[in-house]
């Protein structure tokens, strides 16, 4: 009853068909999934809102090193809001000119070991990537970015007892393009969690992150 999401309303008749495709692999050392859904929708209206959009999602784990060394790899592909001040769809029915493709996609290796009894480490690096893609019918200024992530951690991670620790440390940088500043973050934490039963456990933490504003 209201297509266009405007004060005034606009109501027509939509037809949806979405046919889909979903694989999967289901093995020791590597599981996968990935799903595509190609939507196609007609107004008896305003044909000129006749269009059809791809939806995709894949997500594959692999173990490596008698798994402690684990790598994850994302896509998507399916379409989102862009400008937060216009009219904002929850669907491609929608039709406020505030939607559009975007791609993504990241990978993420992790290596966990275990160095002492209840001294544990843990290294992760992740890459991921967003691009924005058929972005003529907006005038909405939209930027790809490529985000490098690190993590490390090393405390009780794997068996924790009736005392477990951590500490660990993050940084972030996120790089867009079309001139758009770089956005760099850190952290440094740790906390202490003691068990008060099997089922409810005592933690205390604290860090500091670098300052949002001036980074």
């Amino acid at each position: 009853d209201n297509i266009e999401l405007t004060s005034g309303g606009s109501d027509d008749f939509i037809t949806e068909v979405t046919p889909g495709l979903s694989v999967s692999r289901e093995a020791p050392q590597l599981q996968a999934q990935a799903n595509y859904q190609f939507q196609n929708l007609w107004y008896k209206d305003n044909s000129d809102f006749d269009d059809n959009y791809h939806n995709f999602r894949g997500i594959a784990d692999a173990q490596f090193l008698n798994n402690a060394m684990t790598i994850n790899a994302t896509g998507n592909y399916d379409q989102q809001n862009i400008d937060p001040e216009r009219a904002v769809g929850f669907s491609n029915l929608l039709q406020t000119g505030n939607r559009t493709d975007v791609a993504r996609g990241s990978i993420t290796p992790t290596y966990t070991t275990t160095l002492a009894p209840h001294f544990d480490s843990q290294l992760l690096y992740s890459y991921s990537v967003v691009r924005y893609v058929d972005t003529d019918d907006t005038d909405v200024d939209v930027e790809d970015s490529d985000r490098h992530f690190v993590r490390a951690i090393v405390g009780d991670l794997t068996d924790p007892g009736l005392i477990d620790w951590q500490t660990n440390y993050q940084y972030s940088r996120t790089e867009f393009d079309e001139g758009g500043e770089t956005f760099e973050y850190q952290r440094l934490g740790g906390e202490i969690g003691w068990a008060i039963n099997p089922r409810a456990r005592w933690i205390v933490s604290g860090g500091k992150e670098s300052d949002v504003e001036d980074d």
